[in-house]
This record gives C-alpha cells, sequence and structure tokens, in this order.
C-alpha cells in the first residue's frame, strides 16, 4: 500500500493534462517498484527512499487488509517508501507534432483513437492527420457525397462526419490538436471519380509536350 499526496499547478488544462500523465508515470513507477519490478514500462519511480520512517501511517504498508497479494518487494515485508519530488516542466517546442497518412494507409478509427492516448501519455499536441492524396480520398463530404464513394480504398475505409467528430472531441479531451489536410492541388488524383467534370486538371493525361 503507497499513500501518495501531491498538488498540481498550471496555468492551462493543457498543462493540467500534462501534469496528470507525469503524475500517473510516476505512480505507475511507484507500483512497480512495491511489488518488486524492475523492468519493462512503468519502472521509473524517482526519488524512493526505502525504510523511510513514516511514525503517521502505524501500520505495516505491505500488509493486505483484504486476504489477497500482497504487493511488499519479496523479502522487505516490513518495507516502507516515501517520495519526495518537485517538477517544475514547461514544453521545448510549441508543435509537438505525428503525422498520419490514413490516404495510403487507412488507420480504423479505434486506432487513431488509441494514437491520440498515446500521443497524450508522450506529451505530443499536434495530430497532424494527412486525409487525403493521390492513392484515395476517404472523407465523406455532403456536398460531394461521390469522392469518397469513388474514391475511397473500399466502403469500409472511409471516414464519416461523425467519425471525425468523434476523434476531435477524444483529441481535445487529451490536449491534441487535430489537424486535417486535403491535399491540393497536387497529389488530387483521387477526386478525378467522383468529382465534377473539370475539378481537377488531367495534365498528366495531355498529349502535349
Amino acid at each position: 500500500i503507497i499513500s501518495v499526496r501531491s498538488s498540481l499547478v498550471s496555468s492551462s488544462r493543457h498543462g493540467l493534462n500534462r501534469g496528470l500523465e507525469t503524475l500517473l508515470q510516476i505512480t505507475q513507477g511507484l507500483r512497480a517498484q512495491a511489488i518488486g519490478v524492475t523492468q519493462g514500462p512503468g519502472t521509473w519511480a524517482p526519488g524512493t527512499i526505502e525504510n523511510a520512517e513514516i511514525s503517521s501511517l502505524g501500520t505495516d504498508v505491505c500488509k493486505n487488509e483484504g486476504g489477497g497479494q500482497s504487493f511488499c518487494p519479496q523479502g522487505k515485508q516490513n518495507w516502507k517508501s516515501i517520495v519526495s519530488l518537485v517538477i517544475r516542466d514547461s514544453p521545448t517546442f510549441r508543435w509537438r507534432g505525428l503525422l498520419v497518412d490514413t490516404s495510403r494507409h487507412f488507420m480504423p478509427v479505434p486506432l487513431l483513437e488509441r494514437l491520440v492516448v498515446e500521443m497524450a501519455a508522450n506529451k505530443l499536441n499536434v495530430l497532424h492527420w494527412h486525409l487525403t492524396d493521390s492513392a484515395a480520398f476517404p472523407l465523406e463530404l455532403d456536398s460531394l457525397p461521390l469522392l469518397a464513394a469513388l474514391g475511397s480504398h473500399s466502403p469500409d475505409e472511409r471516414y464519416s462526419k461523425r467519425d471525425v467528430a468523434q476523434i476531435v472531441a477524444l483529441a481535445t479531451n487529451f490536449s491534441v490538436r487535430v489537424v486535417p489536410e486535403i491535399d491540393l492541388p497536387a497529389h488530387a488524383a483521387s477526386w478525378r471519380a467522383g468529382g465534377p467534370p473539370g475539378l481537377v486538371a488531367t495534365c498528366d493525361l495531355d498529349p502535349r509536350p
């Protein structure tokens, strides 16, 4: 059993999210250390002082009241720990982005959502979403429905307005900005089949030198 008391101060909700992520990683590391795990994700926990005198606890911190698994390190049945840690953090770069190209390599919505969560864990704040390219046009548009109908790889490889709104909403909660890219004027071959006549120039089909 590890008792944690902490305070977190930030000038914005985005900074608060980053600070909570740091706190989560530290507490995960403390738990890993408490059960004797020394390698793998979540094992970093700075500032631990073993066998510290903590009179206020009034009980064995390794005692398991529920009678289940004990989280004491092996051989340390009276082990106690305390962490004294102060972190002052601010980003070096305002734009900490990750680019995904879902025109050439379609990513289902659940995978994009997982990516957003992983970005937040690594304190990245911009998802550059390369939505369209010559390879495909997977974005459904009410004004030009044939663009996705004829320009996507398949009916299962498209994004609806609801899909996009869902991803943006999740990203907003995790302080990740979504920057969509509709590739123009070049890289627009996927527009030809479903776009109005003349929407895309056919320079590559022009026989003139």
